[in-house]
């Protein structure tokens, strides 16, 4: 009768080790859990980043392809805010008027009698663990632009160049 008893209060609990190993398996989990929230936070970072720098880069683009004409609007987002002329576009490097982002403007020698120019708009930073990222958006502009009020002359056309353009220089 003894030994039953003993048996009964036996099968009722959990032991001390028991509880223990269930907790060590509790907090691995919520250790998982938490790394992976941190991750998705860097990710979202990094997303947000990327996000800007071409914004940035579309508005540059933008900016060289109107000359920042007046009937445009170009330059509201705090990149360019005076007029340039078409001569005036040339390969630059800014990195200190968008503080995290370097913005370097890469552009080819004219094309087409000097009305057409290749450029290439390249915006990097330094990413949150130290890794340098880059995006760039390149595009043609010509020197004559749909916001002119002057109709573009005629070039001839054997004047063509053919093959490829270098915009690294």
């Amino acid at each position: 009768m003894n030994r039953n008893h003993y048996d009964e209060h036996r099968c009722m609990g959990n032991t001390l080790l028991e509880v223990m190993v269930s907790l060590v398996i509790l907090s691995v989990g919520v250790l998982g859990v938490c790394q992976v929230q941190r991750l998705t936070m860097l990710q979202m970072n990094e997303i947000l980043q990327r996000t800007r720098a071409l914004d940035l880069a579309a508005s540059k683009l933008e900016f060289f392809r109107t000359h920042n004409s007046q009937t445009t609007g170009a330059g509201e987002k705090g990149i360019d805010s005076e007029p340039v002329r078409f001569e005036q576009i040339k390969t630059s490097r800014d990195c200190n008027s968008q503080a995290p982002f370097c913005i370097a403007v890469l552009v080819s020698e004219p094309l087409f009698q000097g009305d057409l120019k290749v450029i290439q708009v390249e915006v990097s930073w330094l990413g949150q663990q130290r890794k340098t990222h880059k995006v760039a958006l390149s595009s043609m502009i010509s020197r004559f632009n749909e916001f002119e009020s002057h109709p573009p002359m005629i070039s001839d056309p054997t004047d063509i160049v053919r093959g490829t353009v270098n915009v690294t220089q």
